[in-house]
């Protein structure tokens, strides 16, 4: 009778810890990784801000098309927002950077010429920041990334890869020229570093 109550005990001992192994492997998804979105704006949704950038083409510009705009959001109070429209013709490819005024208003502010698409130009490019914010223990989170500009006073880069959860942490990813690094900073001030 004593065998027969310790066998019975472990093999309901058993039989729990393997379907409890079981439901652990159907209900663990793994390890998955992160989704990360990047806020672009299709040109129909901005004509005033697309016909302000065409009303400045240089004559290489004739007939080219404009892309998916990144809204380039200001961190400085006294700097507007921008936004950086690609237009491609052929093999020639240039991104205008338009100003919103605060009463909404495009305004013309200069093209890049030689890039091939909104962020080619960002330093760090943007599979860069991705790869980053993973290694640096942010994995298994949706974000949402946007470009994000600061005071030209700061030592980083003037643009900042700026990465908000769904919780709305965020965590910012930009180039630092007084150490010469890719820096991930809490805010993106200096001195706030990850």
């Amino acid at each position: 009778m004593k065998y027969r109550v310790i066998s019975t005990f472990l093999l309901l001992t058993f039989v729990v810890a393997f379907v409890g192994l079981g439901a652990l492997l159907v209900f663990h998804h793994g390890d998955r990784e992160s989704e990360i979105s990047f806020e672009t704006v299709s040109p129909g949704e901005i004509m005033a801000v697309v016909n302000e950038a065409e009303r400045h083409f240089t004559a290489n510009l004739s007939g080219a098309v404009a892309g998916d705009a990144a809204l380039v959001r200001s961190l400085d109070l006294d700097a507007p927002d921008f936004y950086l429209i690609p237009f491609s013709r052929e093999d020639i490819t240039a991104v205008a950077q338009i100003a919103v005024l605060e009463n909404g208003t495009p305004r013309f502010s200069r093209w890049r010429h030689d890039l091939s698409g909104t962020v080619a130009w960002m330093r760090p490019p943007f599979s860069v920041a991705i790869t980053m914010l993973d290694d640096a223990g942010y994995p298994d989170q949706d974000w949402t990334a946007r470009m994000v500009s600061v005071s030209c006073e700061e030592p980083i880069l003037p643009y900042l890869w700026e990465f908000e959860n769904m919780r709305g942490e965020k965590v910012y990813i930009g180039y630092d020229l007084e150490n010469d690094e890719i820096r991930i900073y809490s805010t993106p001030t200096p001195g706030t570093i990850a």
